[in-house]
């Protein structure tokens, strides 16, 4: 089965997209906060640590995996002040 690595999986747009995802593909999530969404654990889903200090603990993942996408950064459902467009 194909792995997928998704970062930003629990976002708004990421939930939605590991929801439809889940049951034809493995999935993984880095979250910073693993414990808040251990919930998510499943058979196909898995959660784990993320520190973005330590950019060599992500090559086993990107080894792992048979695409990766990308839905981390700053959330654009928001009111887009001069600050909030700097942010994106």
């Amino acid at each position: 089965m194909k792995h997928i690595l998704i970062f930003g999986g629990t976002g708004f747009i990421g939930r939605h997209l590991f929801e439809n995802l889940k049951d034809n593909y493995h999935i993984t999530i880095p979250s910073r906060n693993p414990q808040k969404y251990q919930h998510l654990n499943g058979e196909r889903i898995r959660i784990m640590q993320m520190d973005q200090h330590k950019v060599d603990a992500f090559i086993k993942f990107f080894d792992e995996a048979d695409a990766v996408i990308n839905l981390a950064g700053e959330n654009v459902g928001s009111r887009w002040s001069v600050s909030k467009k700097q942010a994106i």
